[in-house]
Parts: C-alpha cells; structure tokens; sequence
C-alpha cells in the first residue's frame, strides 16, 4: 500500500542527488545570508514602572458615607481603558519626537498606533497593581515613554475627577435654588389658601349634642387641659426657626441639631406645665352634676375645599422631600471635592519608577537562526529538484519506459554508482633521464542495468 509512495520519495531523492552540490551551495548561501541578517538585527529593551490603585485612601474612608464617589471610580480597569487613549498617546508622541509638530493628522495617528503596539498592560489578578511594559530599540526611549505615560495618567485622572465633581455641584447648586424657590411659592399658596378658607385651620367646633351618659369619674380624664401661653410661644418660636434652618443647610448641621434639641425640650416643658395645671384646676359645674361636658365636633368642610388642600400639603411634602434630597447631595459633592482635592493623587501611587533597562529581551537570535537553517535546507533541496526537472532527467526504468513508450532491456546511469569508486591505475615508476610516463588513466564504473522482457 504504501510502496508507491517510498518509490516515488526513492526517485526524487535520486533526482535531487544528481544536482547535490547545487543544493548544498544553495542551503549555504542561503543560510549565510540569514545569519548575518539575524547577527545585525538591533537589540530590544523593555522598560517598565507599576502603578497601584488605592481602593481605599485613609481620607476616603473618613468620608465614606458622606461622598457620592463610590470605590470603582478610578478602578484598575479604568486604567487600563484610559492609560492607552488618544490624548495621553498624543501628548507622549509630541513630547518624544520634535517633528512631530508638523504632521498632519493622518501621519500623527500613525506614530500613535506604532507606539500603541510597543505597549503593553499587565494587571495582577485580584489586586489593584497595573504594569506597563513599552519594548523599544533605544533603552532611554523607553523609559521616558513609561515615565510619560505613568505622570499624564495620574495628572489626568485627578483633574478629571475634579472637573467632574466641578460640574455636578454647579448642577446641585442650581437645582437647590430652584427648588428653593418653588418650596417657598407652596408655603406662600398654603398661607393663602388658610387666609381665604379658615375652616381647614379650625379642627373642631362645638355642635351643643348634649351626652346623657354619666361623666367618667376621674376628672383629670374629663376637663379640658389648660395651655401654657408662654411655653407654647417658645415651641412656635423654635418650629419656626426649624423650618429655616432647614431650608438652608441639612438635617446634619450643627445649628439645626441645636435647634432640634431645644425645641425637644420646650415640648417636654410645656407637656410638663400642662399636666401640673390640670391637677390643679376646678372641676367643671357639668362634672360636678355628674354630666359629660358638650362633644366637639370638626367642622364640616366643603370636598372640593378639602380636595385642593390635601393637594397643596402633597405638593408641598414632595417638594420638602426633594429639596432636602437635593442639600443632602451637595454636601456629599463638596466632601467628594475635598477629599479629591487633598488626596486625589494619593489614589494613584507609582510602586515601581521605571528605571533604564541594561539587558536586552530580544531578539532570541539562535532561534532566528535554527529557523533559518531549516529554511536555507528546504530552500537548497527545492533548488536542486527544479534544477533536476528542468534538465529532464530519468532516474528510473519506470520513467524511461512512460517517456519513450518502448521497453527498456537496459540502462546505462549518467551518475556514477553509489556503491563503486573510480579506479586509478598504478603509476609507472619515472627512469632518471628517461622519458616521462604516461598520465595515469582513472576509471570510472557505471551502473548498468540490464533487464529483457520477452
């Protein structure tokens, strides 16, 4: 089964052999050639610098809670996304190479994309360490480029973030105001609306239903508590002031948690004065007679008049909700701009400051060179073969007998035999002053092959 095929590897094997020599200069040039390409190729050099991420600076973990900066802004995957953009690559471009200046676009963003192949990013898995690798001819080169890349991608980040936080405060301040504005315009529509309906401010009204049941007797349970004029003036004064101080800053700030304090303790006072003058006070004529005082009844309001009012408290609650909402997260935008402001560039921190590198990388020369010494044989050995069938040379029996359509009894071999040598004569001993001797004959053995069929 397979015999065709070792006969047909036999026989080019023997067409190659006839041109050998031819094959060998070639595989020698060849690979000559190829070596002193790969011996002069330049050096490579890699530079490198590593830059970790802090998650978590000791600023930001003071202000946590407080800042609208979450932990993935500025993330190593940021870096990698970011360290590589055009701006930064232009600027290093500019920078490295003066003749830069004046390329137009198109050759600019070539330099850009030949010097985004020499980079290389490296992150570790599970930690915030990123690595830069930049291989270039020229050492100094590539640390500058490294050393570039590294202050650029810090400087921009930081701004970045500054800028951002600049305009998302300039965003709150203005949606403040505005909602300032519109919580006053419901306070004043509120204050209107009980000026021209004063039925939704009075609660209760006396009907005359007059009970005929027995009055309960404890009279404390019974009798009306009086009001202390003086302590429920306090508590109005300090709602009041409440409601401003709310307006302005957030539930956290010092004068409003003052305020809600003291206003805790007018209530707590003025229950207290409530509940000493109601042991004190006489008792009813009604309650001594053993009736119940008349029942208050609310007052009957109009539904439309109720309808419009429950709207105007809605509103005017959504309203406080949002406005309230809205202080909160401009005083997270301002601690989120402090803390950028005076640790931003703690965030990014350069561990390892690339340095000139003194060994090459590359090129792996004797690789370079076994690879060109399989491909200068091949090279050779194909040589050899089209010389051979361009010379039209049979090499077997089988091949004469298709070439010339005529059986072949035998065949007499252009190549000396493999397995004889040339014999040479014995040279005849020289007479001292006779004349010289023939030449000596060299013999040469032929394969010769005979082969009848009837």
């Amino acid at each position: 089964m397979l015999d065709p095929l070792f006969t047909l590897i036999r026989n080019e094997s023997r067409r190659i052999w006839c041109y050998r020599w031819l094959a060998a200069a070639t595989t020698v040039a060849l690979w000559g050639g190829a070596a002193a390409y790969v011996l002069h190729l330049p050096n490579e050099y890699d530079a490198w610098g590593q830059i970790y991420v802090n998650g978590q600076t000791p600023l930001a973990a003071t202000a946590e809670g407080m800042s609208i900066v979450g932990e993935g802004y500025g993330s190593p995957y940021v870096v990698q996304k970011t360290l590589l953009n055009d701006v930064n690559l232009e600027k290093v471009v500019r920078r490295m190479d003066p003749a830069a200046a004046s390329m137009n676009r198109a050759a600019l963003e070539v330099e850009m994309a030949r010097l985004r192949k020499k980079i290389t990013l490296a992150r570790d898995p599970g930690e915030d360490f990123v690595e830069l690798h930049v291989k270039d001819k020229d050492p100094v080169r590539a640390r500058d480029v490294v050393r570039l890349l590294l202050n650029q991608f810090v400087a921009r980040n930081v701004d970045r973030a500054q800028a951002d936080l600049g305009r998302a405060g300039q965003f709150l301040d203005e949606q403040v105001d505005s909602y300032a504005a519109m919580v006053a315009a419901s306070q004043i529509k509120i204050a209107e609306f009980r000026r021209s309906h004063p039925t939704v401010s009075a609660t209760t009204i006396d009907t005359g239903f007059q009970d005929s049941r027995p009055a309960p007797a404890p009279v404390a349970q019974a009798a009306p508590a009086p009001r202390s004029f003086a302590a429920a003036k306090r508590v109005t004064e300090l709602e009041s002031q409440l409601t401003g101080l709310r307006a302005t800053y957030t539930e956290q700030y010092p004068d409003v948690i003052a305020t809600r304090r003291q206003l805790a303790e007018a209530l707590r006072a003025r229950d207290l004065e409530e509940r000493e003058a109601l042991t004190t006070a006489p008792r009813s004529p009604a309650l001594v007679a053993g009736y119940a005082p008349r029942r208050i009844m609310p007052v009957p309001i109009p539904p439309e008049v109720a309808s419009e009012w429950t709207n105007l408290q809605k509103n005017d609650e959504v309203l406080r909700n949002a406005y309230q909402q809205l202080l909160n997260k401009r005083v997270a935008t301002r601690m989120s701009q402090a803390v950028y402001g005076a640790d931003g560039v703690g965030k990014y921190q350069v561990t390892r400051e690339p340095t000139v590198p003194t060994a090459p990388i590359g090129p792996h020369r004797v690789l370079y060179l076994a690879l060109a010494g399989v491909l200068a044989i091949g090279g050779g050995l194909a040589a050899g073969w089209l010389r051979a069938a361009t010379r039209s040379i049979f090499v077997s029996t089988q091949e004469l007998e298709q070439a010339v359509q005529l059986p072949v009894i035998g065949t007499l071999s252009w190549e000396p035999a493999w397995n004889a040598r040339p014999t040479r004569l014995a040279r005849a001993p020289r007479r001292i002053g006779g004349p010289a001797s023939n030449p000596p004959i060299i013999l040469k053995s032929y394969r010769t092959t005979w082969d009848y069929r009837p």
